[in-house]
């Protein structure tokens, strides 16, 4: 069997990663928000929470991501009823 490979074009280009976490947070977690110049993005694997992206309140569940733009402040805050796990990585762009 022959196996034929597809040719890919770059779409986005990253230029530095700043950070990867993984937070495993209770139900009662609330984190005051933040602003910086570079990209990051918040996905829920377990729970949800509230996110507060610019002017923007957004709910987040399980399978769902958000994408803060450089100097958008963004918060995050458990709603209170499943403790949530987070995978939050910020990089340039």
């Amino acid at each position: 069997m022959a196996y034929y490979g597809v040719n890919l074009h770059d779409s986005i280009t990253l230029g530095r990663i700043f950070s990867i976490h993984y937070f495993e947070y209770m139900s009662t977690f609330a984190f005051e928000g933040e602003s910086h110049d570079f990209w990051e993005f918040v996905y829920v694997d377990k729970g949800e929470v509230n996110i507060t992206a610019g002017t923007r309140n957004i709910v987040l569940k399980k399978g769902e991501v958000i994408f803060h733009e450089p100097n958008e402040f963004h918060n995050v805050k458990a709603t209170g009823d499943i403790a949530p796990n987070l995978v939050v990585v910020a990089f340039e762009c």
